[in-house]
């Protein structure tokens, strides 16, 4: 029976069976374990933990994180809710009875100095709020904090609070604002990613010492970005341990006058369709990498975050199929993969369930084109750095000497790969399907 591993307690409870520690649970191979899937549930549950969330789990069951506690492990049956014990309901059940806030957004909201607690629609907004702090308090070294935030999971967390604010900003005037902070150090993170990998490449296909030189300079540049832009914005004050950005959130955020459950739940269900309806009633050219091809896979790419940032709101369900061609991916590996893993529905009344092989299909076209994306934007980048050293007189000759290091038929396979990814996903009416799920979900 698959396990689900849901307060500090369960987890004390698991690493005590297993007789593991939180540092050895991150090595544990289940199936050679007494209990695989208790086994599996905990390794989970460990990569997953931020360093507050770790000092936060340690203070419960001891500070070496040893194995302790007397919690019975939460179990479920397939197809049911990830949480047994569920939030009560009020309103006729319309709504969640919150009596506090989970101990990740309780403790965010005391550090920010809210003594109350607040409704379930900010709660989930908070989640990603306390995420984030707790990654950009672990370091106070801001060149390290660089690395740490490179080589770890922020971009994923950065996403996600900017994308319920987008979610948000026609509803609340303050979430405008912090969809803005948010998307620039979502896009500084980027632009210091993408020229990383832009570099390696240039170094694979053997450019040009000088050309090198101007990509190993634009990578130093977008680090030096990115150290600034933590250090001015996102890391705490020694006064009083609050992250400026995250501090201009809670103050504009819990400050607003926020929707009831149920009106919220209209809302953010009308919003969804509306921005699906927008991207199937536009034409994207997949021969234009960053106005087509890149666009498109962006703009489906904010479903799935909107999806999870939501955090339990929405869920999928895998009996719901007006696709006859996706139904198929309802088997593939990416089905059970940590992409199409929703948060629990615990902390809800009345999920909003969708198509799960709609969602899946959407997910494989933006994995899709982000490959093909992957490729030929490094082409571009070489091409680009052609032109700005002035070793050719037009972008096209730039072109085309990135092009002649890259393979001459590599570009072009691209965009055909693309044309016929983009041509499924219109016969399939992949977008339109998708947000007739949503509105009778």
């Amino acid at each position: 029976m698959p396990v689900t591993l849901a307060t500090h307690a369960d987890i004390a409870a698991a690493l005590k069976k297993l007789g593991a520690t939180l540092d050895s649970a991150k090595t544990l191979e289940p199936a050679r374990t007494a209990d695989p899937e208790l086994a599996k549930a905990l390794l989970e549950v460990v990569k997953e933990l931020s360093p507050g969330e770790r000092k936060r789990l340690e203070a419960t069951i001891g500070g070496g994180g040893g194995a302790g506690g007397t919690a019975q492990v939460q179990t479920r049956t397939p197809g049911a809710s990830q949480v047994v014990a569920r939030l009560p309901t009020k309103n006729e059940g319309k709504e969640p009875r919150i009596d506090a806030n989970t101990p990740a957004v309780a403790a965010f909201l005391q550090r920010y100095d809210v003594d109350h607690k607040v409704k379930r629609p900010l709660e989930r907004v908070l989640v990603h709020a306390a995420k984030l702090h707790d990654v950009l308090a672990s370091e106070a070294d801001p060149k390290k904090l660089v690395d740490v935030v490179m080589n770890g999971d922020l971009r994923r967390h950065v996403f996600l609070l900017e994308g319920i604010a987008k979610l948000y900003e026609r509803e609340y005037g303050d979430a405008k604002g912090v969809g803005v902070a948010v998307k620039l150090l979502e896009d500084t993170l980027g632009a210091l990613s993408m020229h990383r990998s832009n570099l390696a490449y240039a170094r694979h296909v053997n450019a040009p010492a000088d050309v090198l030189a101007y990509m190993e300079k634009a990578e130093l540049t977008a680090r030096k970005d990115l150290e600034k832009l933590l250090t001015d914005e996102w890391m705490p004050r020694k006064k009083d341990g609050q992250i400026p950005a995250l501090r201009d959130l809670m103050q504009g955020w819990g400050e607003a006058k926020w929707e009831d459950y149920v009106d919220d739940k209209k809302f953010v269900r009308g919003e969804l369709v509306r921005r699906l309806e927008k991207i199937s009633g536009t034409d994207f050219d997949m021969h234009d990498l960053q106005g087509g091809l890149h666009e498109l896979r962006r703009q489906l790419r904010w479903f799935p975050i909107y999806t999870e940032s939501l955090n339990g709101l929405l869920q999928l369900d895998e009996k719901k199929n007006p696709v006859a061609a996706y139904e198929p991916l309802l088997q593939v590996t990416l089905a059970t993969s940590k992409y199409v893993d929703l948060p629990t529905d615990s902390r809800e009344a009345g999920a909003i369930r969708i198509s799960k092989s709609l969602y899946v299909a959407l997910m494989q076209l933006t994995l899709d084109l982000g490959g093909l994306k992957d490729v030929g934007e490094p082409v571009e980048a070489l091409a680009h750095a052609f032109l700005a050293l002035k070793k050719v007189k037009t972008l096209e000759e730039a072109e085309q000497q990135a092009t002649a290091l890259a393979g001459p038929r590599l570009m072009n396979d691209v965009h055909t790969n693309a044309d016929k990814l983009y041509a499924e996903m219109k016969k399939n009416k992949l977008v339109e399907k998708l947000a007739e799920s949503v509105k009778r979900g």
